[in-house]
């Protein structure tokens, strides 16, 4: 199976100033990176117009239009950036999902992205997301789910992946503060 990817996270929001009040369309919220959309140069507020000539005014209108594309195909997006309109050109790649980078303790971890906020009904930005776990591995016997997002790791603060990277490589055994579901939990990770 192969699933269409071009990049873009969208917001039914319309940021100002307003070309048109008549014609609105969804904002761009995030561009995931090395995506299509970001190599055509997106940008957070950039409001969608038109996909390959069909009007877009909402984010489900965006979501049934992109529904009829396939890898490969070629897509025009009318977009306007503050008074500026533009157009851009890409191609629809293939999305594979990331994998994360390993801990040490059995954990692989990535930021917390639009797409992972999605995929596990993240509310916030900030963490690392735990995307795998090995089997048998410390995280595993110490009760880690995939989707927790890690919000501290022993007395330091966790506001992204890098941040967690980190704090991983000085590990030995403690506390982290998670959130599972919108819950706050606390694991012991035992050497």
């Amino acid at each position: 199976v192969r699933v269409p990817w071009i990049g873009l996270w969208l917001d039914n929001a319309t940021p100002a100033p307003i070309v048109d009040p008549k014609i609105l369309g969804p904002a761009v919220r995030e561009i995931d990176a090395g995506s299509p959309a970001d190599r055509a140069g997106f940008m957070p507020g950039d409001q969608i117009r038109t996909l390959n000539g069909s009007k877009i005014r909402s984010v489900l209108d965006w979501e049934r239009a992109l529904a009829g594309f396939f890898v490969g195909d070629s897509l025009v997006i009318v977009f306007n950036r503050g008074s500026d309109l533009r157009q851009a050109g890409l191609a629809v790649a293939e999305f594979t999902e990331p994998t994360g980078v390993s801990t040490g303790i059995g954990l692989m971890i990535d930021g917390v992205s639009a797409y992972f906020s999605k995929k596990f009904g993240i509310g916030y930005r900030e963490g690392a997301v735990v995307v795998g776990i090995d089997q048998g591995s410390r995280a595993a016997k110490a009760g880690f789910k995939t989707g927790d997002v890690i919000l501290k790791i022993g007395d330091r603060r966790i506001r992204d992946r890098s941040e967690a990277e980190a704090s991983f490589k000085r590990f030995r055994n403690g506390y982290f503060i998670i959130d599972r579901s919108g819950m706050l939990i606390q694991i012991y990770v035992e050497k």
